[in-house]
């Protein structure tokens, strides 16, 4: 089963995951995590930058640059088919994989969205966070057949966090 969240931006989708993730410290986590960095002495100054699931060190560079929120709001769809690829393609005895977030930026790497929607259709659980969009990659992700889409708001974000906990505890018992 994928288990994503959605919802307005800010709304603590990731933080939701993060919580979990840490109250599970033995899990061996795959996929991947986008991170905007909005210092200037770690990189570009409004770039978004994609980083293996399973390192906590923060790298931003060129390699893995996979947009800019600020200059016009680029995205470099080269670096999700190339560093996208390379980290999803990991072969590790991972207990889940993560992909946070899939959003508009990988509407044109088409060997990172199709290796994703691959993944997805495999037997291992994913989480995620998936935009709250109705069109290309996330529209895919949501409609696919063995994801259940959880929506996220300031509202029911403590429910949900409880209900996304079981559905994933359940996943991994199997």
């Amino acid at each position: 089963m994928n288990i994503f969240l959605t919802g307005e931006i800010q709304v603590g989708k990731s933080t939701i995951i993060n919580k979990f993730l840490d109250t599970h410290p033995n899990l061996k986590i795959g996929g991947f995590r986008t991170i905007s960095n909005f210092d200037e002495n770690l990189g570009v100054n409004g770039g978004v930058y994609i980083l293996p699931a399973w390192e906590n060190k923060l790298i931003f560079n060129e390699n893995n640059q996979v947009g800019n929120r600020i200059s016009g709001k680029k995205a470099f769809p080269e670096v999700f088919d190339i560093k996208g690829v390379e980290i999803l393609s990991k072969k590790d005895n991972f207990d889940l994989i993560l992909m946070d977030e899939i959003g508009f930026m990988e509407s044109k790497a088409k060997d990172f969205s199709n290796l994703l929607i691959s993944i997805l259709d495999k037997n291992i659980t994913v989480i995620g966070v998936v935009k709250d969009r109705d069109n290309g990659l996330p529209l895919d992700v949501k409609n696919h057949k063995d994801s259940v889409v959880l929506t996220i708001t300031e509202e029911n974000r403590e429910d949900r966090y409880i209900e996304f906990t079981k559905l994933v505890e359940n996943e991994l018992c199997k």
